[in-house]
């Protein structure tokens, strides 16, 4: 674990196995959460949230949550006072945007200890990236409540993509019409729409470690890999070779 702290600002890179969990916590300082690679589980009062890669979170200053590693995961987090963004944006709820390439060359760069002298400039430009980047529109709940938080921990498990609403209704002794309402409730979506994009960060997580596209379609449950690319690039913006080759860039980079 690498740790950097001043009077103003804190750094903490630190690499997570699969499974691993940071139990319920909140810090005086906001805090800005990145992973360079692996999936996350960002649980708080507000929802629990999926964390993909090339995903950031935002957590104000103040807010309990516990982190849970769903995979390998190299965590980056970097502490804020108040009184380096009160004049840039008010932090009261938590966000998950895009960790654009800028973003992440400016996490990457304070955590190489370059250029100390220009360290708070830096630290100023992504605070106005994070204020100025949109909320990320894929964000997915996981629900709180058992059992139907084990039953969907288990169909992740497992990659039991092909599990029906029907099936799980079954398995939690509900009838699908509960199953359906409850699930909504907990989710705000409903239960193939969710799927849908657990698949999708499933590969997106894979590609972010080298697994080729078709390869990452095929454990993401897809057959056929065109309408694999079309959905993903609905969802995240660009193709899945597009975001492959952005990744390898990356890597050169680093």
């Amino acid at each position: 674990m690498q740790t950097e702290t001043s009077d103003k600002w804190q750094s903490i890179s630190k690499d997570y196995i699969a499974g691993e969990m940071r139990p319920s916590h909140k810090h005086s300082r906001a805090q800005l959460l990145y992973a360079c690679e692996g999936v996350m589980l960002a649980a708080t009062r507000q929802g629990r949230r999926i964390i993909a890669p090339y995903q950031a979170l935002w957590i104000p200053a103040g807010i309990e949550h516990s982190i849970t590693f769903l995979s390998a995961t190299k965590m980056r987090s970097l502490y804020f006072d108040k009184s380096e963004y009160k004049d840039i944006f008010e932090s009261k709820s938590i966000k998950v945007f895009a960790a654009t390439a800028l973003i992440r060359e400016l996490i990457a760069t304070l955590f190489q200890h370059q250029f100390p002298g220009a360290k708070q400039e830096m630290r100023r430009l992504l605070l106005l990236l994070v204020q100025e980047t949109k909320a990320f529109n894929a964000d997915v709940l996981m629900p709180e409540e058992e059992p139907l938080r084990s039953a969907l921990n288990d169909l992740l498990h497992h990659r039991a993509w092909s599990t029906s609403a029907q099936e799980l209704a079954n398995k939690l002794n509900v009838t699908p019409r509960t199953f359906t309402r409850h699930f909504i409730r907990a989710t705000g979506m409903n239960f193939r729409d969710w799927k849908h994009r657990m698949r999708l960060i499933f590969a997106l997580e894979k590609i972010a470690n080298g697994f080729p596209v078709k390869s990452a379609a095929i454990l993401a449950g897809y057959s056929d890999a065109s309408a694999f690319s079309i959905q993903f690039k609905n969802l995240y913006g660009s193709c899945p070779r597009d975001f492959q080759i952005r990744q390898l860039i990356s890597d050169q980079l680093d």
